[in-house]
């Protein structure tokens, strides 16, 4: 039987919050190339950019031998949502927020999505526009819920209990 890393997880979710300090700002495209970068040489990135860096993933997965490379060139929002949604070959959706996973919602029209990492049952850590160099804040999940959010957690996240 296969479950949630529940380690794993809740230290994605202090990695996220540990980036409450950086001095960043909002630049959409920008982040997430570097995945080992830290609170103190974060400057500039975006809500998919900041997903990427917690997840430990480079944003960029088009020249990755990766089953997925064909399918999620970019780890952007629409992205996250279309495979989670469907061929599930790195994100798979879950029916609640559990800490450390991501909470998304895709693009609508020319409206951008936008991901954060929840980091307990009411607040999620995201990096959005409008917080000058503080872009990465807590916000609350009811703002993804109320925009049609999902919550999702990559494939690896979950575990083998042997004997169940």
């Amino acid at each position: 039987m296969k479950q949630l890393n529940i380690i794993n997880l809740s230290a994605r979710a202090k990695r996220a919050e540990d980036f409450l300090i950086a001095r960043c700002r909002y630049l959409l495209g920008a982040g997430g190339m570097k995945p080992k970068v830290t609170p103190n040489t974060l400057t500039k990135c975006d809500c998919s950019g900041f997903a990427a860096i917690i997840l430990g993933l480079s944003r960029w997965q088009g020249d990755k031998d990766k089953p997925w490379s064909d399918t999620i060139e970019w780890i952007e929002t629409s992205a996250i949502v279309r495979d989670a949604k469907g061929r599930r070959q790195l994100f798979t959706t879950i029916p609640k927020p559990v800490r450390g996973c991501l909470i998304v919602y895709g693009d609508k029209g020319l409206k951008q999505g936008h991901v954060g990492i929840v980091v307990n049952e009411t607040f999620a850590v995201d990096c959005a526009s409008n917080r000058g160099d503080k872009a990465i804040q807590h916000r609350p999940i009811k703002f993804w819920v109320d925009r049609g959010g999902i919550f999702v957690v990559l494939n690896e996240d979950f575990i083998e209990i042997p004997g169940e």
